[in-house]
């Protein structure tokens, strides 16, 4: 079953700060966390982005 993501957050928690992928019904389909700063959470989204999208370009 494909699932669309919805919702991207990114939270701090003991210093280190983390993302939850969570699809339209708020169930969280992927998670990561340990980053240093808030910015390079944020890279790595823009980074997972743009590799689903060039991944759905190339599929079509």
């Amino acid at each position: 079953m494909l699932k669309i993501a919805g919702l991207f957050e990114v939270f701090e928690q003991h210093g280190e700060h983390h993302w939850v992928l969570r699809d339209w019904d708020g169930q969280i389909m992927a998670r990561n966390g340990g980053y240093i700063t808030r910015t390079a959470a944020l890279q790595e989204i823009e980074r997972l982005r743009v590799t689903a999208l060039t991944a759905n370009v190339v599929e079509a």
